[in-house]
């Protein structure tokens, strides 16, 4: 664990650095270049941040210091919310992410913070494994009183001997045309998330689309 962790820490303290050395010695006056630059910077910053934050909470939940916190929420604003923060990351690729809902408000009962976080580390899934310009779509929809949660995107299928095993620790495919990898337990965390709620989730490919799934239960207060 420590060497791979190590390795992928590695990469954007040394992409942070040598964008800091390039703002100090070349860009001058170039205000554009410096601007690109600094978004740089603040683009590995924030994975850089994510990668930790993945750690520490892998860490807890493999400790057993780990408990739900369920609330009622509207699951259409948590899951909107969630894809607008991910834009960002989404935009360096120049690529789209594409929201869809089949009602404006579906209560449910669940640790929200958490399941942002499932929502977060699919979407950081399928940008990292998506060609630039590509579009990634999320959709919630209504099947009776479960509801389906999907995070779609082009890429390279995904083997059926590997569906199973990406949900362990450390399991990752490489994609052509994928871009840089996290620590390697984003689905794993994922994964135990959903388990802890008792949701059915898998990963299905077809056509080129890779699509993640988990199902919610409505509400019944």
């Amino acid at each position: 664990m420590i060497a791979n962790v190590s390795h992928e820490l590695r990469s954007p303290l040394s992409l942070i650095r040598g964008y800091s050395e390039m703002i100090r010695d070349v860009t001058g006056d170039n205000s554009k270049l410096r601007n690109e630059n600094l978004d740089l910077i603040i683009s590995e910053t924030q994975r850089l941040s994510t990668m930790v934050d993945d750690i520490m909470d892998y860490s807890k939940m493999q400790s057993g210091y780990y408990e739900l916190k369920i609330a009622s929420v509207n699951l259409v604003d948590l899951v909107k919310n969630t894809v607008e923060m991910e834009k960002i990351n989404a935009a360096q690729y120049d690529q789209k992410l594409r929201f869809y809902s089949s009602s404006i408000q579906i209560i449910v009962d669940i640790d929200p913070i958490k399941i942002s976080q499932v929502i977060q580390n699919l979407l950081s899934n399928a940008i990292n494994h998506s060609e630039n310009g590509r579009e990634i779509d999320i959709s919630i929809n209504e099947k009776g009183d479960t509801i389906l949660v999907s995070v779609e995107n082009p890429g390279s299928e995904i083997p059926d001997e590997m569906k199973e095993l990406i949900w362990e620790r450390y399991q990752q495919i490489q994609h052509q045309g994928g871009h840089k990898e996290g620590t390697g337990i984003g689905l794993a965390i994922v994964r135990t998330i959903l388990e802890t709620h008792q949701m059915d989730f898998g990963v299905r490919s077809k056509n080129g689309i890779n699509c993640f799934w988990f199902e919610v239960k409505k509400s019944i207060k």
